[in-house]
């Protein structure tokens, strides 16, 4: 399992290149009941699921073109010594499933990319007073209200073309584990 490295909100040395994994949680667990799919519940061996479960979304400052928008597949380009932040969120955010990225793997692993480490850091967030009317479309106002959130990051090594596998966990609204997966996209570096 991967290490722990706390960082602070108001760490700003550094832009990084965000990559949200959206996972479609909700047609997994579907197509299990299905019969459509099995997944593992053995964390050391998840099953290697397709890209149609999975949505990359990056900043347009990527080669990313519109027409890869939100698909399984992702190619981010950037500069040896680049970083890379890795969140995951199920469809809903997290809310009726819960994702979470817990391993990497893959050919270009250590040559191309390094290992992640888990990062935790604390910050606040916008959301919404409890002084509104409750009535349809009432502009309520904001506050923001602390709180933790994990991702996984990298370090881009050398230039090349690199396939890498994250291993993913999926568990239901009511923390039940539904399954262990992987999925396995690519990444540039120049």
């Amino acid at each position: 399992m991967n290490s722990i490295e706390y960082i602070p909100s108001e760490d700003r040395s550094f832009k990084p290149i965000d990559v949200i994994v959206c996972v479609d949680a909700q047609t997994i667990e579907d197509d299990i009941t299905a019969g459509k799919l099995k997944l593992s519940k053995t964390q050391n061996s998840p099953t290697g699921i397709s890209n149609k479960y999975f949505y990359y979304i990056t900043s347009q400052n990527q080669l990313y073109a519109p027409k890869n928008n939100a698909t399984g597949e992702l190619e981010i380009t950037d500069k040896v010594g680049g970083i890379v932040r890795w969140r995951a969120s199920s469809l809903s955010t997290q809310f009726d499933y819960q994702v979470f990225l817990y391993h990497m793997t893959g050919s270009g692993v250590n040559t191309y990319i390094s290992l992640p480490t888990l990062i935790e850091t604390d910050f606040n967030i916008v959301v919404p007073e409890q002084k509104g009317t409750g009535l349809p479309n009432h502009i309520y106002p904001v506050t923001f209200k602390p709180r933790r959130v994990y991702h996984q990051q990298s370090t881009l090594l050398s230039p090349g073309r690199a396939q890498y596998t994250w291993y993913i966990s999926i568990y239901n609204r009511w923390n039940n584990l539904i399954g262990y997966c992987t999925h396995d996209p690519f990444i540039n570096i120049i």
